[in-house]
């Protein structure tokens, strides 16, 4: 009976807590997986279904991404807190951890992170700051992103600019401009994406990675709930 009283108690926990977890879900599709600067599927499409759970208003939150192709296959969970200490400032703690199953090359690796958005200001700043604990490994990223043409033809621009620091390369890991522009069909807003990647030769670093990419486009497509 003390076991049957237990799991009663462990399932009205349960049934409480996932009451007030909100799920969104999203998929996204690339013409190839341009990640801080590498081209990660070797120029090859990539599938990209994810799901985010949040706990009711307390700021907790958890994201599954599956990345996958016929060759590559990566799975990211994120475990992060929100937090805004008023309108005009947002400030996520968490951390994320990479999985490759099937890659007996490829090490499971933990990076917390940091990421500060700023609100109600021009280009919606972004700053991210991330360490991975197991390739030891530091990541900057400044981006932001602003509407245009808004009375006509509404259209999203974004840029960000990354810095990396591992192993004996300290630099510039990734210049990136895009553009993009949502559609709603009935339940779902459809957003496609243009997205280029610079790392211009002068900012080459002697002992850079060879495996950064110097020019890249990448076509996106992002499908998920509308607001409604």
């Amino acid at each position: 009976m003390r076991i049957v009283k237990w799991l009663l108690l462990w399932g009205l926990v349960m049934g409480t807590v996932w009451s007030q977890v909100g799920v969104g879900y999203y998929l996204d599709a690339y013409s190839h997986y341009m990640w801080r600067g590498y081209d990660l599927s070797g120029d090859a499409p990539l599938l990209a279904p994810g799901a985010t759970f949040e706990l009711g208003e307390s700021g907790l939150w958890l994201d599954t991404w599956l990345g996958v192709n016929t060759d590559y296959l990566e799975v990211d969970l994120t475990a992060a807190y929100s937090l805004e200490p008023n309108d005009a400032l947002g400030i996520d703690f968490g951390v994320i951890m990479y999985t490759y199953p099937g890659d007996d090359a490829a090490d499971m690796s933990y990076e917390p992170f940091i990421q500060l958005f700023a609100y109600e200001t021009a280009y919606s700043p972004e700053l991210l700051v991330a360490y991975d604990v197991v390739l030891e490994s530091l990541y900057l990223e400044g981006a932001g992103s602003q509407e245009i043409l808004a009375d006509t033809f509404p259209l999203t621009t974004s840029i960000g600019l990354g810095v990396y620091s591992w192993q004996d390369y300290a630099g510039i890991s990734n210049l990136r401009l895009g553009v993009s522009k949502d559609f709603e069909f009935g339940p779902v807003v459809v957003s496609p994406a243009l997205e280029l990647h610079l790392l211009p030769q002068g900012w080459r670093d002697e002992n850079l990675d060879p495996g950064l990419s110097s020019n890249e486009i990448v076509f996106s497509l992002s499908i998920e709930p509308g607001s409604d």
